[in-house]
């Protein structure tokens, strides 16, 4: 598919030149342009059980860099794939293009089974959506291609979704059987676009050896460290957990060859796949994942997603900020302010809610006085038994029920003193961030506290005891495990010989200032790349 005018003539004259091409006719066809979805059809030949629509990534490099589209590259220095990632549902469909493609894979099966040939088992459908199509108008709905298969990446995102609203083994039973009078009928579709606590996104990242798509370079060791996330239990073979989270699905992987445990064993090598109540929040799940999957020379792509949010329906909406405090949250404050007055580089983003969980919190006066919305969060109740599992304790469930009714994108926690639950991280997984008032993972070396779980001066001072020539901040993604989520960057700050805890935190504040401003433009623009090649910052 040439990208250029110039494209097409160099292509043309390589075909005609081929000896199997001399003397024969060249059959040139319109070229389709806009985003492309793709819809399953779950079917017993009369039934029809529709998955959401899920997009695809067919060519091997980024095609964004920054959340703004980079020049088309030519078709032999970005090849297409079988598919590099996906998400589900692809945000840029509008429901009046889900109901025509829809239509239209119901139109075919009737067909089928009208010509005495009905079909059974799951009909996956790609489509191109007309790229000057108008958004009050679907416009075009293109049929690209039909198959008789699960499509690859798109499945590992489209499954989830099933299984979340239906029985799978259910399901296929039903397209596997006849239909019948005293068959019961094919369940509602699911429908993840709900949302508050309904809305699910999923997406998948895929992990491809040195060569692909052209070759594929010998077997390499696959290191697998633990996981930061919890496995969402319909990804999960053995059950249990919620419904957000992180998994590896296998592709090209052999086990016990050459004396590793596993390695590498064809093209495209695994898919890392994230499941959040966001499309961003999937992505960063999903980029997470990858973090813990390492081969030499391994490639992926770091823009999974930023198309789809750049052709949402509707236009892409601004990027809910919450912030969560326990005393001044003097770092954010300018943010904020540059939020509200649409600063360069904030832009796209609102202020949704600025919370503290101690009642005198300075942050609080101060973001009234600015007109931002506030609450008031209830501590953690000492000595309060567990609730029980799956549940979430009377302060985490006022937090939880907060940001949800606010519509809440990303938070940032900002010296905020109570670690969170793995029950609110795997409810939240890849929307919250938090900022550390040191370099991680240096800052676990140092004796005192300057590293996970430290607080404040605390931290200043473990930098100052242990002798460090520099410090500096860092923010990454919350797990359940304090302070050892991915990074999703640093910025340092040197140790000066006259420095005192309290002079050194002030200098670390202004580099916080900086660098949650460049952490919330990565978020904002799906810019993730860095957490799938963060260092751990735990021992694994």
């Amino acid at each position: 598919v040439p990208a250029t005018a110039a494209e097409a003539r160099e292509t043309a004259a390589a075909m005609f030149d081929a000896a199997a091409g001399a003397g024969e006719p060249l059959l040139i066809e319109e070229q389709l342009r806009g985003p492309e979805a793709s819809l399953f059809a779950f079917t017993d030949g009369v039934g029809v059980a529709f998955s959401p629509p899920a997009a695809d990534h067919k060519r091997l490099k980024d095609e964004h860099e920054g959340g703004v589209r980079l020049a088309p590259a030519a078709a032999a220095a970005n090849p297409n794939t079988g598919g590099m990632g996906a998400v589900c549902p692809a945000p840029f469909v509008a429901p009046a293009e889900q109901a025509e493609m829809e239509h239209l894979m119901a139109k075919t099966i009737a067909a089928l089974r009208a010509e005495g040939a009905p079909y059974r088992g799951v009909l996956y459908g790609g489509f191109m959506l007309d790229a000057d199509r108008a958004r009050a108008d679907p416009g075009r709905v293109a049929v690209l291609e039909f198959n008789c298969r699960l499509g690859d990446p798109e499945a590992q995102v489209v499954l989830p979704h099933m299984a979340r609203r239906l029985d799978l083994y259910e399901l296929f039973e039903a397209c596997a059987t006849d239909p019948g009078a005293d068959k019961p009928p094919f369940k509602p579709n699911p429908n993840p676009n709900g949302g508050g606590d309904d809305a699910y996104h999923t997406a998948c990242v895929v992990l491809a050896s040195e060569g692909y798509p052209s070759s594929s370079a010998p077997p390499r060791a696959i290191a697998l460290h633990a996981p930061a996330l919890p496995v969402p239990r319909n990804l999960n073979a053995n059950g249990g957990g919620g419904d957000m989270g992180g998994a590896v699905v296998y592709a090209g992987v052999q086990a016990n060859v050459g004396g590793q445990e596993l390695s590498t064993n064809g093209g495209r090598v695994l898919a890392c796949v994230g499941a959040a109540r966001s499309l961003r929040g999937a992505l960063a799940c999903a980029y997470m994942t990858a973090q813990r999957v390492r081969f030499d020379e391994r490639q992926f792509r770091g823009d999974i997603g930023v198309a789809a949010l750049l052709n949402a329906e509707g236009g892409e909406r601004p990027l809910r900020v919450a912030v969560l405090a326990s005393n001044r949250a003097q770092s954010v404050r300018q943010i904020l302010l540059g939020i509200r007055d649409g600063a360069p580089g904030l832009e796209r983003m609102e202020v949704a809610l600025v919370a503290a969980n101690r009642e005198a919190a300075p942050v609080l006066a101060w973001a009234q006085g600015e007109g931002f919305p506030t609450a008031q969060l209830p501590r953690r109740i000492k000595g309060a038994a567990p609730p029980p599992a799956g549940e979430l304790a009377g302060h985490e469930e006022e937090l939880h029920r907060a940001l949800a009714q606010r519509d809440v994108d990303v938070v940032l926690l900002v010296g905020f003193d109570t670690i969170l639950s793995a029950d609110l991280c795997s409810r939240w997984a890849g929307c919250i961030l938090n900022v550390h008032p040191a370099l991680l993972p240096e800052a676990n070396a140092i004796s005192g506290g300057a590293g996970a779980g430290a607080f404040d001066l605390k931290v200043h001072q473990a930098v100052l005891k242990g002798a460090a020539v520099s410090s500096g901040c860092t923010v990454h993604m919350v797990t359940a495990e304090p302070d050892a989520g991915p990074i999703l960057l640093r910025k340092e700050v040197p140790v000066l010989e006259a420095d005192t805890p309290e002079a050194l935190k002030h200098r670390v504040q202004a580099a916080e200032t900086l660098c949650l401003s460049d952490a919330l433009r990565r978020y904002r623009d799906a810019d993730f790349r860095g957490l799938a090649e963060s260092p751990f910052l735990m021992p694994q």
